[in-house]
């Protein structure tokens, strides 16, 4: 596992004419082609993430800046790259509220998957592995509902697959609430 920023990936999903729309009436463009994608593990839950959408990965701080007033979602600040990145806690993020007391008993944050330009990084246990997933893999989601950054479930796996684009506006307006989870 490289644990340093990489640079932009090339991969360039081929744009589908269907999409999908989140609250923000903000289009999700599917793709027609295969995707790349990395899982990452948080409290024993796998999430997807597409490569194209990952600014890095980094080691797990051992100290995070406290700002005050963050919301419950966000666990500190960390300096990168001459740049403020907020840590995320993706506990509160992808595990239902009655069940992250257990969730954050047998979590080990160890990395951080950097996203949005760079602007964030969420908190996770372990990176696994890059898969390729061709559209037809993945559960689509036509309604956002609560879950805007949910893109769909990839169907062989149970995992969530993200869409950054909504989950960065998100955090960037700060209107994650906690019963989003």
């Amino acid at each position: 596992i490289t644990t340093t920023e990489s640079p932009s990936p090339t991969i360039t999903p081929a744009v589908a004419t269907n999409t999908a729309t989140n609250n923000s009436s903000a289009a999700v463009t599917i793709p027609r082609e295969p995707f790349q994608t990395l899982l990452f593990q948080v409290a024993g839950l796998t999430v997807a993430v597409p490569l194209i959408e990952l600014n890095g990965i980094l080691r797990y701080p051992e100290k995070l800046i406290a700002v005050p007033g963050i919301p419950s979602w966000g666990l500190g600040v960390i300096r990168h790259r001459d740049k403020n990145l907020i840590v995320i806690d993706s506990i509160e993020l992808f595990v239902p509220e009655n069940l992250r007391e257990m969730a954050r008993a047998r979590s080990n944050l160890r990395y951080l998957v950097v996203l949005g330009g760079g602007r964030f990084g969420l908190a996770c246990d372990s990176v696994d592995q890059v898969i390729s997933l061709s559209p037809d893999e993945v559960r689509w989601r036509g309604e956002r509902g609560r879950r805007p950054w949910l893109a769909g479930t990839v169907k062989e796996r149970l995992c969530a697959l993200l869409e950054v684009p909504s989950l960065s506006r998100l955090l960037k307006d700060g209107r994650l609430e906690e019963n989003d989870s």
